[in-house]
């Protein structure tokens, strides 16, 4: 199909190519200085100034290809032959803002692009879809949390795929210095100066702070990764644990000191740390208000720049891949059909380096984004976001989730010892004897 995605700016009919989608889905490393590729794209220094929604200040871009025939304003056709070219300052690339520096971030709510606009037959008793799945929410270190439709990338028809920004949302300056944004259900964790700020989603129209953790428990967060009941936040002290059976106000639970703790990556009971200098640090996470180091890897100090991490599994075996700064894109191989329990639940990791890439141009790399989510079918809050096979079959909801571990608003407790008074905490009297019948 070529190139998927066209944006334009609020104040400039001029329709340009972006990469920005095609970022988000397909780019697995990001950097600041080098160059990108792709099948029918080239990106080169370029010369002719276009507003767009993403910078207040003209970028320098330039575009070429066949036009749309019988439209009333320009437009590439991303239907046609190669060639397209795409002209970018390097300061400019994957939302790097030339003036200041500054730099977005940007996250889809899933990664198997449920379509909230998609009509549903009665007969099938399908479950809507969130109207939060229609949007790319970006972090923005100055304007804070921008909210972008982005439904017409999934009707099937390139030629509408222009993306508008709908809300700027930063009340009072909160969202300052936003670091990035991970959402969990009808939540947005952003964490910036304030602290880890938690915004509201269920109208993607209207977001709202429900919660700020700031200074006496985070210090400079930097990333947050949730795994149900659990955030996992890194700041300028290491790793801290905030308990989000409340997703709209986390409290914290544990605190890990770590010299340097950039992201995290939680799979199961273990939680893998990007830790700089120190490369990747594993930690036990199996009770996550008890977090310990299981062990510390930086292949014999070849690891030494660690920014981010994400783990992928390729037919029976796990990888970490991290963005290790000036060393290029690494591949760390944590599992393989030789690790001790690989077909249990969470074998322990026994990591080793597989793989390097320099990137080209002396590049370093900062982020590695995230792939795609299979078997996914319901997110943090109850919404259905798979169409299953049955008529009427779809996941619990939010409510029912719940009553499977939350019993009067707390969690559910169990012990190895069956005198326990968790046992007997609320249970019913038993009945009375009743002689002669009872004995």
């Amino acid at each position: 199909m070529g190139l998927k995605s066209l944006i334009r700016g609020p104040h400039r009919g001029f329709p340009v190519f972006t990469v920005v989608w095609w970022a988000i889905l397909s780019v697995p490393v990001f950097f600041g200085n080098g160059s990108v590729s792709h099948p029918k794209l080239h990106i080169d220094p370029g010369s002719h100034p276009v507003r767009t929604p993403w910078h207040p200040k003209p970028q320098t871009i330039h575009v070429q290809g066949p036009i749309v025939p019988g439209r009333s304003r320009p437009a590439i056709d991303p239907t046609a032959d190669p060639p397209y070219k795409l002209q970018i300052p390097r300061r400019q690339r994957h939302g790097w803002r030339a003036d200041r520096g500054c730099r977005k971030r940007s996250a889809r709510r899933s990664a198997v692009a449920p379509d909230p606009t998609r009509t549903h037959k009665p007969e099938n008793k399908e479950a809507a879809v969130h109207a939060l799945y229609g949007y790319l929410y970006v972090a923005d270190r100055e304007e804070g949390l921008i909210t972008v439709p982005a439904g017409t990338l999934l009707d099937g028809n390139p030629l509408n795929n222009f993306l508008e920004r709908e809300t700027t949302f930063n009340p009072g300056g909160v969202l300052h210095n936003a670091r990035g944004i991970t959402t969990a259900g009808t939540y947005a964790y952003i964490p910036c100066d304030a602290g880890l700020v938690v915004v509201a989603l269920d109208d993607p129209k209207h977001p709202r702070v429900t919660a700020i953790d700031g200074d006496g428990v985070l210090h400079k967060p930097r990333a947050v990764q949730v795994q149900f009941r659990y955030a996992f936040v890194c700041d300028e002290q290491g790793v801290k644990v905030l308990d989000v059976t409340d997703p709209a106000h986390p409290h914290p639970v544990a605190a890990l000191p770590l010299a340097e703790a950039r992201s995290v990556y939680v799979a199961r009971t273990y939680a893998y740390v990007a830790a700089g200098r120190d490369g990747l640090v594993i930690l036990d996470v199996e009770n996550p208000e008890r977090p310990r180091i299981d062990q510390v890897f930086n292949a014999g100090g070849r690891l030494n720049d660690v920014q981010d991490v994400k783990l992928g599994i390729t037919y029976t075996s796990e990888f970490a891949y991290l963005a290790d700064g000036k060393n290029g894109l690494r591949v760390v191989q944590l599992t393989s059909p030789e690790t001790p329990g690989n077909q249990g639940f969470s074998p322990r990791p026994t990591p080793q380096l597989v793989a390097s890439f320099p990137l080209p141009g002396g590049g370093h790399a900062r982020k590695v984004s995230k792939g795609l989510d299979r078997d996914h079918a319901v997110d943090e809050s109850g919404n259905q976001i798979g169409v299953f096979g049955r008529i009427g079959a779809r996941p619990l909801s939010a409510d029912k989730q719940r009553r499977l571990y939350l019993h009067g608003g707390s969690p559910w407790k169990v012990s190895d010892d069956p005198r326990s008074p968790v046992y007997r905490k609320n249970a019913a009297p038993a009945p009375a004897r009743r002689p002669g019948r009872d004995q």
